[in-house]
C-alpha cells in the first residue's frame, strides 16, 4: 500500500431525485478534483474523470481484516 496522506472534501451539491453528491476533494499539494458519488440502497458508484468504479460493500469484519491498525 501507498503512503497515507491527508485530503478533505467539501460536498458540492446534492441531487435526491438522482441519489448522487458531487464532491470536490483538495489534496495535500492543494490541487482540487471534482467527482461523483451515486447511492442507491447497498450499491454505490463513484464517477470521475469519465470513469465509474463500482464500490461493494462490506461488512465491518472484512474491512478491520483488510485494514488492520
Amino acid at each position: 500500500m501507498g503512503k497515507p496522506e491527508t485530503a478533505s472534501y467539501e460536498v458540492v451539491s446534492v441531487d435526491e431525485e438522482t441519489k448522487s453528491v458531487v464532491t470536490k476533494l483538495t489534496g495535500p499539494d492543494g490541487e482540487e478534483e471534482e467527482g461523483t458519488a451515486i447511492l442507491d440502497g447497498d450499491k454505490m458508484s463513484l464517477i470521475n474523470g469519465g470513469i465509474t468504479l463500482p464500490v461493494v460493500r462490506i461488512s465491518e469484519k472484512l474491512f478491520k481484516q483488510l485494514f488492520p491498525e
